[in-house]
């Protein structure tokens, strides 16, 4: 009886051992996908950081791009206002010019238009007048 106790004794210890042993083997199992499944996380983490870091460059370059071109496209505008403000200054000048000219041209005209109706006015008057010539004749043909 004592060596069916013992038996059963080293039964009851190896059934535990084997026990034992297979549930740290499936507990080993489950650690390694455990393991694997955070390693793909993490892989999956790294992935989509250095694809969000991607289209904030990309997203950093066409901003950086664009302020260039508002830039360009500012300075296009300044330097064209500025010219035409400068043309419009160069036109005014011009226009006080023409119209100081246009003055001098008018008074000119006037002062010739009056000299010619003074020459008239003393024309006129030394000829005699029609009154006068019709009466000569007149008196002419009478002798």
């Amino acid at each position: 009886q004592y060596i069916i106790f013992r038996d059963s004794l080293d039964n009851e210890g190896n059934r535990k051992a084997g026990m034992k042993s297979q549930l740290k083997y499936e507990f080993d199992i489950k650690q390694a996908i455990s393991e694997v499944e955070h390693k793909k996380e993490l892989e999956n983490q790294e992935a989509l950081a250095s694809e969000r870091s991607t289209k904030q460059r990309f997203v950093i370059w066409a901003v950086i791009g664009c302020l260039l071109l508002v830039a360009l496209f500012a300075a296009y505008i300044f330097r064209t206002l500025s010219i035409t403000k400068r043309q419009k200054k160069i036109i005014e000048i011009q226009n006080r010019e023409t119209e100081f000219q246009k003055l001098i041209i008018e008074e000119k005209q006037k002062e010739i238009i009056d000299s010619i109706n003074y020459a008239r006015r003393i024309q006129k008057s030394q000829f005699p007048t029609d009154k006068y010539i019709d009466k000569t004749l007149k008196r002419l043909q009478k002798r």
